[in-house]
C-alpha cells in the first residue's frame, strides 16, 4: 500500500485550522514539534517509513503557535492528535511513535492512547 502524508503548513491559527478540518477528506492529524526536541526529531525521521492510510499532517511549532498549543493543552512535545471536521479532538498521545505506533494511532488501534 503507498500512502500519502499530506504536509499542511499553512495554519497560523484556530480558525485556519476549523477551515482545513472541514475540507478534509482524510484523517487530520496535529503534531506539536519543537526544533530542541530530539524525540520530536526522531519521529520526524520515522514518519518518512509511513505506509498507513492517506492522512493529512499538520507539523506545529509550540513556539510559533501558542494559540494552538494552549487550546489543544499541549504540555510536551511530540504531541499527536487526530480532529474531526468539528476540529474536536478524536484520540491523542504524547511521546515518541516509532513508525508501526503511530500507524496504529491513526487506525485508533493504539493502547497507549491518553
Amino acid at each position: 500500500m503507498s500512502a500519502e502524508i499530506q504536509q499542511i503548513s499553512t495554519i497560523a491559527s484556530l480558525l485556519d485550522l476549523k477551515t482545513a478540518a472541514k475540507s478534509m477528506k482524510k484523517p487530520l492529524i496535529l503534531k506539536f514539534t519543537a526544533p530542541f526536541c530530539n524525540p520530536c526529531k526522531i519521529m520526524a525521521e520515522e514518519l518518512k517509513k509511513y505506509k498507513g492510510r492517506d492522512i493529512a499532517l499538520v507539523n506545529i511549532d509550540v513556539r510559533e503557535n501558542v494559540e494552538l498549543m494552549k487550546h489543544f493543552g499541549v504540555r510536551a512535545v511530540p504531541y499527536c492528535c487526530v480532529l474531526d471536521e468539528e476540529c474536536a479532538v478524536v484520540r491523542d498521545r504524547s511521546g515518541l511513535m516509532y513508525v508501526d505506533e503511530f500507524e496504529r494511532f491513526v487506525e485508533g488501534t493504539d493502547e497507549r492512547e491518553l
